[in-house]
């Protein structure tokens, strides 16, 4: 049954995002471009909402199921919130830059052995 409605709710999810996808092919190039954000948070949403996905409890799935828009609500919750990108990306850049030294140490470790 719970399988049943995680189902009922991803499948909406996929229609509301391939009808978002579809009034874009009516847009210009540059309101494309302007909506590419929008499009790649809602593509990557959406793989939180696998049916086998069991992150979110059925009780929150259900009331989101009840949003004539559930990937619009959660988009615009996204946007209203106190959350950065920014920050996320800032700190995986961080991350990288850190490998980016160890190798560059240990390449020139390696030299002088």
């Amino acid at each position: 049954m719970e399988e049943k409605i995680r189902q009922e709710l991803y499948s909406k999810m996929e229609k509301e995002l391939k009808d978002y996808k579809d009034s874009l092919k009516s847009k210009t190039p540059e309101e494309i471009m302007n909506s590419a954000y929008q499009l790649a948070l809602k593509e990557e949403m959406i793989c939180n909402f696998y049916p086998e996905c069991l992150i979110y409890d059925i009780e929150d799935i259900k009331r989101l199921n009840k949003k004539s828009q559930p990937l619009q609500e959660l988009y615009d919750d996204w946007m209203d919130s106190d959350m950065n990108i920014n920050q996320l990306l800032e700190d995986n850049i961080n991350d990288y830059f850190l490998k980016l030294k160890d190798e560059q140490e240990k390449k020139k470790n390696n030299r002088e052995r």
